[in-house]
This record gives structure tokens, C-alpha cells and sequence, in this order.
């Protein structure tokens, strides 16, 4: 049970947060797209695997100073279109596959939020995007090929495509299941 002054304080904190509830739910979206875009922005930087498109470009991308950061900043913008799709393709299959056998009508707001399996399916595809931009990134030798997220990696993956990808992704539902 709650001591009587941390209930209060509970009390108060819930309050504020119900009054500024529209200027933090906006924050909140805001860091979710600048922590998808900057984590794989980075990701795609650190990994060298903006250097490696600007090298398979050829001597046009070379001269051009700063493509590095204008690649990998394109991936995370991709990455942002990429949840987007994610999040367009599953619901038009839960609206057809789901909301009809379970006689919910197509468009029903009452879940605004993603069901599991798209946030799932989100992360696993996050998954094989952060090792395919390593693969891309990293030279072969002899045919074998190392891929880990070790260091930054997976940190990147963490924060940037999974906490703020769903935060994007859930964003993202909650604009097309409303209209």
C-alpha cells in the first residue's frame, strides 16, 4: 500500500500530466522520429556504410564534400518511410485478415494502438536492416563475412529503431486507424 504522501504526490503528477498531456504526447512523437532518423543516421555513418556508397559512386560522389553525411542521413529518412510502409501494410492486413473475422468494423478506433505482431515484425525487420547496411559496409574477403553489432551498433538498433521506431510506428497506426 501507498504511503498517504506518496499517493498525493502520485495524485499531483497525474494531474499535471492530464493538463499537458497534448504539448507531451507531441515530445514524445518529435524524439521517437529524431531517435529512428538520428539511430540509423548514424548507424549508416559509423558503419562506414555511407563512405561505401560514396566509393561505389565513383569519382562524381567523391568530389562532392560532405556526401558521407548527406547518405546517411537519407538512410535515416528512408528508415522513417520504411516505418511508415510497415505500419500502412499492417494495418490494411489487420483491417482485412483480423477486424473482419472478428466482426470489428475496417477503421474501428477503439485499438490505436499496434497489436503485437506488428511491433514485432517492426523490430525483426529493423534487425535485418542494421545487418544488411553492415554487409553492404563491410569489404568480403574470400567469400566470408562478419557481421556484428558490437559498441554503438546495438545501441543504435536499440534506441533508434526499436524505441523510436515504434514510438513512429505507433504514431504512424494512429494516424490512418483514426481516419
Amino acid at each position: 500500500m501507498k504511503s498517504p504522501s506518496i499517493a498525493a504526490f502520485d495524485a499531483r503528477l497525474d494531474a499535471w500530466v492530464e493538463r499537458h498531456w497534448p504539448a507531451l504526447s507531441v515530445a514524445g512523437y518529435a524524439l521517437g522520429f529524431a531517435s529512428l532518423f538520428g539511430g540509423v543516421a548514424l548507424h549508416a555513418y559509423q558503419s562506414h556504410f555511407a563512405h561505401a556508397v560514396q566509393t561505389r559512386c565513383g569519382a562524381t560522389c567523391l568530389a562532392i564534400p560532405g556526401f558521407d553525411y548527406v547518405a546517411a542521413a537519407l538512410c535515416g529518412a528512408a528508415a522513417i518511410l520504411l516505418v511508415w510502409l510497415i505500419a500502412r501494410t499492417a494495418l490494411t492486413l489487420q483491417s482485412r485478415l483480423v477486424d473482419s473475422v472478428t466482426q470489428l468494423r475496417p477503421g474501428n478506433p477503439s485499438t490505436s494502438l499496434p497489436p503485437l505482431w506488428t511491433a514485432v515484425l517492426h523490430c525483426l525487420i529493423g534487425c535485418i536492416v542494421f545487418f544488411v547496411i553492415l554487409a553492404l559496409a563491410t569489404p568480403h574477403s574470400a567469400g566470408r563475412v562478419h557481421l556484428s553489432l558490437h559498441g554503438r551498433g546495438a545501441l543504435e538498433l536499440f534506441l533508434g529503431w526499436w524505441i523510436g521506431g515504434l514510438v513512429v510506428l505507433k504514431f504512424f497506426w494512429r494516424q490512418y486507424r483514426l481516419n
